[in-house]
């Protein structure tokens, strides 16, 4: 929970509350999990029937002053709105969560409309069962809803329910892209957001994969969004160098300077709107 964050393509983040379970191939290095398990947030539990801890009143309190601001003009990354991660420590359509911290949510939402909110989830087929009776034939005006497709499998299955969900935007997190996606069907997804596994047991990522989505998201005229190289960016069948380090001069071990990226992948674009 922050007003603001190191994610590329948001601004801040803010989660209803803490705890998940695995549901997939991107979870098995799940950060969240390991941060939990070492700060204790949700006792340090994670999974199946554990508890899922809602976030303290003074966390809710954030929303509506980063709302106030946004309302006298302040912007974030793109330049035109104000975004918020929801549920960087969870997933908002998980079938644990706590359903009374889910509709708080959405009433949050609906009182700041000056905000841009970001759903990002790995159970689509929730959307329906989860998102709230008003939510009407083109989805909340200030809310953005994603999935993450790590392979071939999640992939076709996760987009293809994203595009018959009613949504202002619908963008996908192709992060931890773990194989090549040669075929996949865009039509209807505004942004495609690209990188590799960070952490120290990231799986490699060829960045031949990325370089793939972006021309397949020129097809679909889809925003595309080079995130990171992650830890093991591959190129040629070789570690791809990450030769440049931070400002502070440590390394730049998860690959997100853009500096470091080959040039052809230093494209950060946001999504547009008619």
């Amino acid at each position: 929970m922050s007003k603001t964050t190191a994610i590329a393509w948001t601004d801040s983040s803010w989660n209803p509350w803490i705890g998940c379970t695995r549901r997939s191939d991107a979870c098995t290095h799940c950060y969240a999990e390991s941060m939990n398990k070492m700060r204790k947030w949700n006792g340090g539990t994670w999974g199946p029937g554990t508890p899922r801890r809602i976030t303290a009143e003074s966390g809710w309190r954030q929303p509506a002053k980063w709302n106030e601001a946004a309302a006298l003009g302040a912007r974030g990354k793109d330049g035109h709105h104000w975004l918020v991660f929801a549920g960087d420590l969870c997933d908002v359509l998980d079938d644990e969560g706590p359903l009374e911290a889910r509709e708080r949510m959405w009433e949050l939402f609906r009182a700041t409309p000056q905000l841009t909110w970001q759903i990002l989830t790995k159970r689509p087929e929730n959307f329906f069962r989860f998102l709230p009776t008003d939510w009407g034939p083109k989805g909340y005006a200030n809310v953005w809803l994603g999935v993450t497709a790590e392979n071939c499998l999640e992939a076709h299955r996760r987009i293809h329910i994203l595009r018959e969900t009613p949504a202002r935007l619908r963008f996908v997190s192709f992060e931890p892209l773990l194989e090549e996606l040669p075929d996949l069907d865009l039509k209807g997804i505004q942004w495609a957001i690209v990188g590799g596994e960070s952490g120290g047991k990231a799986r490699p990522f060829d960045l031949s994969w990325a370089r793939s989505i972006h021309a397949q998201c020129a097809k679909s005229e889809t925003a595309f969004f080079f995130k990171q190289l992650g830890r093991k960016p591959v190129q040629d069948e070789v570690q791809f160098p990450l030769r440049f380090r931070k400002d502070d001069d440590r390394r730049d071990s998860n690959g997100t300077l853009v500096r470091n990226f080959p040039k052809d992948l230093r494209i950060q674009c946001w999504p547009r709107f008619s």
